[in-house]
């Protein structure tokens, strides 16, 4: 077998990197790992995909690649009740992490699809399927009468 041969696929894509991108700055990206913080309208997926990938340019040991991740989640999510469910955890894992993050979004989603459809339900009972109530362009209110002490008096007309 020849030395390509050996070759891993992993090789492979890191040289590819090394060629394609060049020298990296450890530090910058060690600065961006651990300042990124999950944006108001991404998804948890979204922000996990996006940390393990910044996390293969700061050149941590492999071991701890999984507690800087999993800390990065903690301290970046966007969900305070996903951080105060990570905060109560003992002995906090990156899958247990992960798990949560992901619980916590899902019963998020649920229930503003719950809130909608409570709302659909109240507006159905008030007026049915189709509105009734359709608008004239004329104000039937009429302007509330002057009472009580700051009330001016006016001359009554004596017919």
């Amino acid at each position: 077998a020849t030395a390509a041969a050996d070759r891993t696929v992993n090789e492979i894509t890191e040289k590819f990197e090394e060629f394609a991108v060049g020298e990296v700055n450890v530090t910058y990206e060690r600065f961006k790992f651990n300042s990124r913080k999950q944006e108001t309208n991404e998804s948890f997926e979204e922000y996990l995909s996006t940390l393990r990938y910044m996390l293969r340019t700061c050149a941590y040991c492999g071991n701890c690649s999984d507690g800087l991740l999993r800390d990065r989640i903690l301290l970046g999510v966007h969900s305070p009740e996903a951080q105060k469910q990570l905060l109560q955890e003992r002995n906090l894992t990156l899958v247990r992490a992960i798990d949560i993050c992901r619980s916590c979004e899902n019963a998020d989603k649920q229930g503003k699809v719950l809130k909608t459809s409570d709302v659909n339900a109240v507006m159905k009972k008030s007026f049915g399927k189709t509105s009734t109530l359709k608008p004239t362009g004329k104000s039937t209110k009429q302007p509330p009468k002057a009472t009580g002490v700051n009330a001016k008096s006016q001359p009554q007309s004596q017919a």
